[in-house]
């Protein structure tokens, strides 16, 4: 049972009662077979519902403000993960995360138990990733050519996103989503340490195109390759700020905007065109023209390195780990956040299946944000259709955004996944008590 005051009145819920991992299944498979044909005509009729004026216009706001969020966190994500040596893939990744956030978005809107819930991809499955990619790129024998070395890395997020789906698919039609309450809080403290620091390492390379080590201490601070790390530490700084002083939710995606504003008025002032600044390194594209998303073919598997992927199994590991653990934290402030009852399994599944489908297109892995799931709840849009509109948002953007995001600069992405991890972390990783449950 959770309790949550508000306004001096108690609002009072129940969780879903733990149920053992195995119990009869041919019982199980007839009750949700029949609970899936009403299910479905449910989420048809709010669907219709939604579409009255009264609500359609608070919903699509909602919805059209969680996939301005998404996208640019999808795009920092992506941008760490194909950073340093990879930095020249960086339209591929873009295009395979976006990819994958319509994906999920789009089948866990219609799937999850909770209406108005919002999936993407996320911080903490990139920052591991960022690791065994850059691993990878390392590894790679001197004979392979670019196109193997993309193949092999694209084939490497396949392989992690589609096992994640069917570990969560494994964990959710055993009913295991309750286990999450068996973890000690310090060793999920640990975990969110461990991935902050990994955002640290892979911000300085997003902006820098060097990895942050002893060795190239030295470079990064002569020269001029302060300006490139320096004021995405400003704003990580003011992010940090503002978004615990104003707890708006406009307050992050408001500030993203006002920091392109001023670096292209600080550009615009010194007399520095867009050419020189990408030239400088400071845009993150440019990009080719057309759709960003490069799936492999059936072709393609020839020219990837396997071992190399296979070599990385202790990775991808802990990314299912803190993957599944995020999920389920993230589920568990929702549930508190919207005073709704949340069935973990459930989302298990829905997400296990999103991310099945997204692998095999060769996606990256994701699950429910707190961010843009809680928006819709603060404007007064609990609809599945504010997933459904960030889905077709981000396909917009997938298919005919390039040109728009390769002028974006390279430090407002780097803070921006930081400190939502920062600030969307389980009260554990904040205050040392465990959430409310």
């Amino acid at each position: 049972m959770w309790v949550r005051s508000t306004d001096n009145k108690s609002v009072v819920g129940t969780l879903a009662k733990p149920t053992s991992p195995i119990t009869d299944l041919g019982g199980q498979f007839m009750t949700e077979s029949v609970l899936r044909v009403f299910t479905g005509k449910r989420i048809v009729g709010q669907l219709l519902g939604d579409f009255q004026l009264d609500r359609l216009l608070p919903t699509v706001t909602a919805g059209l403000l969680a996939g301005v969020l998404e996208v640019l966190l999808v795009v920092s994500y992506a941008a760490l993960i194909f950073s340093g040596d990879l930095s020249k893939f960086v339209s591929v990744g873009i295009g395979l995360a976006l990819f994958s956030t319509v994906v999920m978005a789009g089948i866990v809107a219609l799937t999850s138990s909770l209406p108005g819930s919002v999936s993407a991809t996320q911080d903490s499955p990139a920052a591991i990733l960022a690791l065994i990619t850059a691993t990878i790129a390392a590894t790679m024998p001197a004979t392979a050519t670019s196109e193997e070395l993309l193949l092999t890395i694209i084939a490497t997020l396949a392989f992690s996103t589609a096992l994640t789906g069917v570990f969560f698919l494994a964990l959710g039609f055993f009913n295991l989503g309750s286990l999450i309450r068996f973890i000690p809080y310090p060793v999920i403290g640990g975990f969110t340490a461990g991935t902050g620091w990994l955002f640290v390492q892979g911000a300085v390379r997003v902006m820098t195109d060097m990895p942050l080590t002893l060795i190239n201490l030295n470079a990064l601070l002569g020269g001029e390759m302060w300006l490139r790390w320096l004021p995405g530490l400003f704003f990580a700084v003011v992010l940090v700020i503002a978004v615990k002083r104003f707890r708006h939710f406009l307050t992050m995606p408001g500030l993203i905007g006002a920091a392109i504003g001023l670096f292209y008025l600080v550009v615009w002032a010194s007399g520095i065109s867009v050419a020189e600044t990408d030239a400088r390194g400071w845009l993150i594209g440019p990009f080719p023209q057309g759709s960003l998303w490069q799936p492999l073919s059936l072709s393609d598997p020839d020219q990837v390195n396997w071992w190399l992927i296979f070599s990385q199994v202790g990775g991808v590991a802990t990314m299912l780990l803190i993957s599944v653990i995020s999920l389920l934290l993230n589920a568990s402030v929702i549930e508190v956040a919207v005073r709704r009852d949340i069935d973990f399994n459930q989302e298990l599944r829905a997400i296990g299946l999103a991310n099945l489908v997204a692998g095999l297109a060769s996606g990256v892995p994701g699950y429910t944000g707190i961010s843009a799931t809680t928006l819709g709840y603060r404007v007064g849009a609990n609809s599945r259709l504010v997933g459904l509109v960030v889905a077709a948002l981000v396909g917009v953007i997938l298919f005919l955004g390039a040109s728009v995001l390769s002028v974006l600069p390279k430090a407002v992405y780097p803070g921006t996944p930081r400190v939502y991890l920062l600030w969307h972390s389980p009260p554990a990783t904040r205050t040392g008590s465990p959430p409310v449950a």
